[in-house]
C-alpha cells in the first residue's frame, strides 16, 4: 500500500497530447477539492495564459488552502518556478510526440499551409523539400524546429545552431561531438527534473505507470480524447528522403523523443512488466 500524492506539475507541451492529460489531471483536482494554479484570466480566457511569459505571482488565483497541488497550463518549463509554487514533494510529468506525428499536426491546427503560402496537394511535402526557406520562426510552438525541446526550455539559439549544423551536415557525416554533448545534457536535464516523460503512442502505458507512480486509482485516469482531429496532412506519404530532412531539421525533438521512449519501457521494465501489462490490458 502506498499513500496518494496530490501534489503534479504538468509540462504541457503543444500539440503532444497534454490537453486529454491536462483533463485527467483537472478531474482529479475537482474530484479531491485540490488547487490549481490559475492566473486571473483575461475577459475571454485562454489555456495559454503562462506562456510565452509567465505572469506576476500577483496575478494569479490564490490557492483554496495552503497551498497549490497541480499546475498543468501551457508554459516555457520552469522547474524552479513551480517548485516554489508546489512545493518539493511534486511530481513533474510531461508527454511527447513522435516528431513527424507532431509536425502533421501542427501543420493541420496551426493552418501552416496557408500561412506559408504552399499551393498543391501535399503542402506538407513541399514544406520538407526546403523546410528552411519557409519556416524561420525561433522554436515554440509555431515552429517546427524542435518545438518540444523549446518548451521544455532548450535554449532557442542552441537549437537554431544545432538545427542548422545538421542541415549542412554531408550524408553520412557523423554529428559534432560538441553538439552531441549539448544534447546530452539537455536529455540528462530533463531526466532530472521530470518523474515521468509519457509518451503519446503509448498513452495508456503511460498512465498507468503515472497511476502507480502517484499512487492512484483506475478511476483516476479514465479519459476521453480531447482534440483527437482528422486531417489530410495526417494521412499523406511522406517519402524517406524528406524524413530524413526532417530528422535534421527536428534534431534535437528526434533525441529526445527516441530517448524517452526508451526510458518510459524501462520504467515499465521495472515495474514488473507481466504485472503492468495485464494492468494496461485490463486499462485498456
Amino acid at each position: 500500500t502506498c499513500t496518494p500524492k496530490t501534489n503534479i506539475a504538468l509540462a504541457k507541451l503543444h500539440k503532444t497530447g497534454g490537453t486529454t492529460l491536462m483533463q485527467i489531471l483537472h478531474r482529479n483536482a475537482y474530484l479531491k477539492n485540490l488547487s490549481i494554479v490559475v492566473p486571473i484570466a483575461p475577459a475571454r480566457g485562454s489555456i495559454n495564459l503562462f506562456y510565452p511569459r509567465w505572469p506576476k505571482p500577483d496575478k494569479y488565483l490564490p490557492p483554496q488552502g495552503d497551498h497549490y497541488n497541480m499546475f498543468t497550463f501551457h508554459s516555457y518549463f520552469n522547474h524552479t518556478t513551480i517548485a516554489n509554487l508546489l512545493g518539493n514533494r511534486t511530481t513533474f510529468v510531461t508527454i511527447l510526440r513522435e516528431p513527424l506525428s507532431h509536425l502533421r499536426s501542427q501543420f493541420n491546427f496551426y493552418w501552416m499551409a496557408k500561412h506559408y503560402k504552399i499551393k498543391g496537394p501535399d503542402p506538407i511535402v513541399k514544406f520538407l523539400e526546403n523546410p528552411g526557406e519557409y519556416d524561420h520562426r525561433k522554436p515554440g510552438y509555431r515552429g517546427t524546429r524542435n518545438p518540444m525541446a523549446g518548451d521544455l526550455g532548450m535554449d532557442t539559439n542552441s537549437l537554431v545552431r544545432l538545427t542548422k549544423q545538421a542541415m549542412d551536415r554531408l550524408p553520412g557525416q557523423p554529428m559534432d561531438a560538441s553538439a552531441v554533448e549539448e544534447i546530452q545534457s539537455f536529455l540528462h536535464k530533463v531526466s532530472k527534473e521530470m518523474d515521468l516523460v509519457m509518451i503519446m503512442e503509448y498513452f495508456d502505458e503511460s498512465l498507468v505507470v503515472l497511476k502507480r507512480l502517484m499512487c492512484w486509482q483506475l478511476q483516476d485516469i479514465l479519459y476521453y480524447k480531447m482534440l483527437a482531429l482528422k486531417y489530410a496532412a495526417k494521412e499523406t506519404e511522406i517519402p524517406s528522403h524528406l524524413v530524413n530532412i526532417h530528422r535534421k531539421w527536428d534534431l534535437v525533438d528526434y533525441e529526445l523523443y527516441e530517448h524517452f521512449n526508451r526510458t518510459l519501457w524501462k520504467k515499465v521494465s521495472e515495474m514488473g512488466e507481466d504485472d503492468i501489462n495485464a494492468e494496461i490490458a485490463h486499462f485498456k
